[in-house]
């Protein structure tokens, strides 16, 4: 009689975009930056076992990249979904709601944003072994699928196409994902362009380690086969009792550093750093926030 032999239980892999995310978890990316002083203030107006209302109000002033401002949010989350709507004294509203269906197993994202006309739709299906997600993005005519697959324990596969109806240029890429507890590979393959005369072709291969609970480091190499250009990034980031430190920093050496410390347990307080050396730049921006 032959023995019986098990398949290992699949998970359930990350989207597309998360394929990477322990490398993107250490790196302080250009989103993170701001300057200038920003503080929030929340206060929770409902609270239960099924949902949670907070209203947050929020000031950013020193600021070299953007005017003083004065913002309100409200947040508003259940089981099942999220509403978030923020407006701010420039005159800037930001709408986002999400919600959870087919048992969880469907989920829809509107985003909205009148600045620039900003209106993206998302949806995302999730199976036992698999993730499916779609986007369609108004301003920039921009539509994309994706698909991701769980092969083996550790490792995970996926494909991403796209289409941008305002210069009729598409894309299409692949990656795949080796994640343990301590360690994760991650590399892309895309080529991008409207036509084989003006494709780029490039290949982006990330590797994080922990080494323990606290410290973990990582690289990351892009390299532009069409051009043949190569650029690099490496970063650390370090966990204490109250807080965390990560630096991040590139072939051009241009540095950017974010450090979080929980004061108590109602505030936090966020300060991140971006620098040239090579021309004496540096700025650097404090975020508190306050429950």
């Amino acid at each position: 009689m032959y023995s019986q032999i098990k398949k290992p239980k699949l998970t359930q892999p990350p989207k597309y975009g998360d394929y990477n995310a322990e490398a993107r978890s250490v790196f302080v990316s250009a989103n993170e930056m701001t300057d200038g002083v920003n503080i929030q203030k929340a206060r929770t107006v409902s609270s239960s076992s099924y949902h949670d209302c907070a209203v947050v109000h929020g000031i950013s002033v020193g600021s070299m990249m953007k005017p003083p401002e004065y913002n309100i949010t409200l947040n508003y989350g259940s089981t099942t979904g999220m509403l978030y709507s923020q407006y701010t004294s420039n005159h800037v509203f930001i709408g986002n709601m999400k919600q959870k269906l087919l048992r969880d197993k469907w989920s829809t994202e509107v985003l909205y944003i009148n600045a620039n006309d900003t209106l993206k739709f998302k949806n995302d299906f999730s199976g036992p072994d698999y993730m499916i997600e779609t986007e369609y993005d108004k301003d920039k005519g921009r539509i994309m699928v994706s698909y991701m697959q769980s092969l083996l324990k550790y490792l995970t596969a996926g494909i991403q196409a796209s289409y941008k109806t305002s210069d009729r240029k598409s894309s299409i890429s692949g990656c795949f994902r080796y994640d343990t507890d301590d360690l994760e590979i991650a590399t892309e393959y895309s080529v991008r362009g409207s036509g084989p005369a003006t494709n780029v072709s490039a290949l982006k291969t990330s590797l994080c380690q922990k080494y323990d609970d606290q410290l973990t480091l990582c690289t990351e190499l892009n390299y532009n086969l069409t051009d043949r250009d190569a650029s690099f990034r490496w970063g650390f980031a370090h966990s204490f009792l109250n807080g965390k430190v990560r630096v991040t920093s590139d072939d051009k050496l241009l540095l950017k550093a974010s450090f979080d410390y929980r004061m108590n347990p109602s505030a936090n307080l966020n300060v991140v750093m971006d620098a040239d050396p090579s021309k004496s730049d540096y700025k650097f921006g404090f975020n508190l926030q306050i429950q």
